[in-house]
């Protein structure tokens, strides 16, 4: 695929594109170029985290009767390219720009979050500040009300580390206007980059060679630390890189040792569940035996209790007629003991009366000796039915006692 990116030519006093990767530096570019709709912009574009840009470029642009040379930057913070080249491509293009420096264009992604916050520390922790007295912050990727009215833009959007920023860089700030919301030819597309050369042509002094040497004095310094660091980083991950081998080494072990446990675990998972459905089937079958035998000796035992049940209800009609029997007995006694009674009186009457004709007999004779044969024929016949009476008296009580 052919590479349409222009190369690194400075013949002029240089405007830098600088920025995070994605934010829309090259597209601001083209916009200023007036190339933004063509089919092959200045700048290779691109709204992704991976920066197009890789090395410096650049295009002559005019204001006025001034010349000027565009440098469009790598992206700060790429997820492509380590930050450290990026930071030292942008220092060495520094130091190239021989005919100074008329103005930095710093491009900000519109929104709120710490990711703002941590692209302007950077910016001041790379830039001198006399960089600072050039630079412009740009605002891109801003909403259409927004574009439409910066002063409400301001008011509404600004936190504090911006207000801080924008101060510190003599109150440069302007807005880029999305191209996907305003075409060129627009009144407001044009008059957002007017605002824009305002800026640059209000700054009467150009970043000159003499700052541009202590940038590269200072930027050396930086250089050689990142080189620094780029030694201890090389060297930690080739310690890393070791450590990873030996680790990686290690899990191919361990992970042989587990392939081979996995088969004996399934080996022996295999023979469990063979035994599992043995089991299995023999508990079904002694439990169909035992379901048989428990059936039966259930029959059996309701067999036994329809028994006793019957038994239990004879035994009870039997305790009733005893019970009943008793009863008549207890009656019959109670009966014969009022007869019982009423007989000894009567034989206690009779004894009285045998008593009282025993006297009138004694009486009798004593008186009436005359008629000796005559009484003695009727104390016979009295002392035969007294006689008969005590039998008949006898033989009752000895009933009655049975």
């Amino acid at each position: 695929m052919e590479d349409n990116t222009p190369s690194l030519i400075i013949n002029a006093p240089a405007i830098l594109l600088v920025g995070k990767a994605g934010v829309g530096k090259s597209t601001l570019g083209n916009m200023m170029l007036g190339t933004s709709e063509d089919e092959n912009p200045t700048f290779p574009a691109s709204d992704s985290c991976f920066t197009v840009t890789k090395k410096s470029c650049s295009a002559i642009y005019k204001i006025g009767d001034e010349i000027y040379n565009i440098i469009d930057t790598p992206g700060i913070y790429a997820t492509d390219v380590p930050n450290e080249e990026i930071l030292k491509e942008i220092a060495l293009t520094i130091q190239k720009c021989a005919y100074g420096i008329k103005a930095i264009l710093f491009v900000l992604g519109f929104g709120r979050s710490p990711e703002q916050v941590h692209m302007i520390n950077t910016i001041k922790r790379f830039f001198m500040e006399e960089h600072f007295r050039c630079m412009i912050l740009v605002f891109s990727k801003c909403r259409k009300k927004q574009t439409l009215d910066p002063g409400y833009f301001r008011k509404t959007y600004w936190n504090e580390t911006i207000k801080a920023f924008i101060n510190s860089i003599g109150n440069r700030w302007c807005i880029s206007p999305d191209i996907d919301i305003f075409s060129p030819g627009d009144h407001v597309y044009e008059q957002r980059l007017k605002e824009l050369q305002y800026h640059i042509t209000s700054m009467s002094a150009v970043y000159t060679a003499e700052i541009t040497r202590k940038i590269r004095e200072v930027n050396d310094d930086i250089i050689k630390n990142i080189q620094i660091q780029l030694s201890q980083t090389t060297k930690k991950f080739k310690e890393e890189k070791k450590k990873f081998q030996d680790v990686n080494q290690l899990y191919k072990n361990l992970q042989e040792k587990y392939n081979d446990l996995n088969d004996k675990y399934n080996e022996e998972k295999n023979q469990h569940q063979i035994i599992v459905e043995n089991l299995k089937r023999d508990i079904e079958g002694i439990e169909d035996k035992y379901t048989k035998n428990i059936q039966q000796l259930e029959n059996q035992i309701s067999d036994i209790n329809q028994q006793h049940q019957t038994k239990i209800k004879l035994q009870e009609q039997q305790i009733n007629q005893l019970q009943q029997s008793i009863e008549l007995k207890e009656t019959q006694l109670q009966s014969l003991e009022k007869e019982k009674d009423e007989l000894n009186a009567e034989n206690d009457s009779l004894y009285q009366r045998n008593t009282n004709l025993t006297n009138q007999l004694e009486n009798t004779l004593s008186d009436q000796s005359d008629d000796a044969d005559q009484n003695q024929n009727y104390v016979m016949n009295l002392n035969n039915d007294i006689s008969e009476l005590n039998n008949n008296l006898k033989e009752y009580v000895t009933e009655l006692n049975q």
